[in-house]
């Protein structure tokens, strides 16, 4: 399935997108981050930056839930047809 990274400084944006993408109903967080383990030694610029002044930057990632949405899909067209 596919992945949703989202990686800010901000703790609004932050806070805002978890909470746009917790309303999802296909999207699981990953809270332990296990998708996020090949990206590991990934950093932008910017991040790379932030880390050498000794600030955080959070990430948060969602794991799409093929299940979840076959499930609604059957549900749907049985209440359709």
């Amino acid at each position: 399935g596919s992945v949703v990274h989202v990686a800010t400084d901000d703790a609004d944006y932050l806070r805002h997108m978890r909470h746009v993408i917790g309303k999802l109903r296909f999207y699981t967080e990953d809270e332990e981050q296990a998708s996020l383990k090949d990206l590991a030694g990934l950093r932008t610029d910017f991040e790379q930056r932030w880390l050498a002044q000794g600030r955080h930057v959070p990430h948060l990632a969602y794991i799409f839930q093929r299940s979840a949405l076959r499930q609604s899909r059957n549900r749907h067209l049985r209440e359709s047809g």
